[in-house]
């Protein structure tokens, strides 16, 4: 997802800053089109994101891993009158200051899916080359270390079971 999500703000103009903990994550980030790489198993994300944007904090963030660290990085990006949108999701809770988001008017947004439109829209992407994905194949046979690599975070791109 976050894959797509970077090229997709790209071709709306965005100035793109990609977050990962893998280093092969982050240079297919770069290859399709992220401007500013921060490696979250290193770097103070929060702090990377305010250096890359002069102190100013992100227009808006897409939270895709929905933990409780991965919430707080993502809070501590936000601009004034940043938006957070979280996409991903997980059992963790995640700690809110509210006073914290008031005063510099930000916002928290959530998405589940998408409409019909978006999803027409995503395939004329695709098929115009536009909108790319890294495939890992694998055989068939293959498929519980596939799952666990999944799990682990070792696939970049999409995994490809292959009979």
């Amino acid at each position: 997802m976050g894959l797509a999500l970077v090229q997709v703000l790209r071709l709306a103009g965005a100035r793109v800053v990609a977050v990962a903990r893998s280093a092969a994550r982050l240079r297919l980030a770069r290859d399709l089109g992220a401007d500013v790489l921060v490696d979250a198993s290193a770097d103070d994300v929060a702090a990377r994101v305010r250096e890359a944007t002069g102190g100013a904090g992100a227009d808006v963030v897409f939270e895709l891993v929905g933990t409780a660290a991965s919430g707080a990085a993502a809070l501590g990006c936000l601009g004034t009158r940043g938006a957070l949108v979280y996409l991903g999701y997980s059992g963790e809770r995640v700690a809110l200051d509210p006073l914290a988001l008031v005063v510099p008017e930000q916002r928290i947004l959530t998405s589940v899916g998408n409409r019909r439109a978006e999803l027409v829209r995503a395939l004329e992407l695709g098929a115009t080359g536009r909108l790319r994905t890294a495939i890992t194949p694998a055989p068939l046979e293959q498929a519980p270390r596939v799952l666990e690599d999944l799990r682990a975070g070792r696939v970049v791109g999409r995994a490809v079971l292959v009979p």
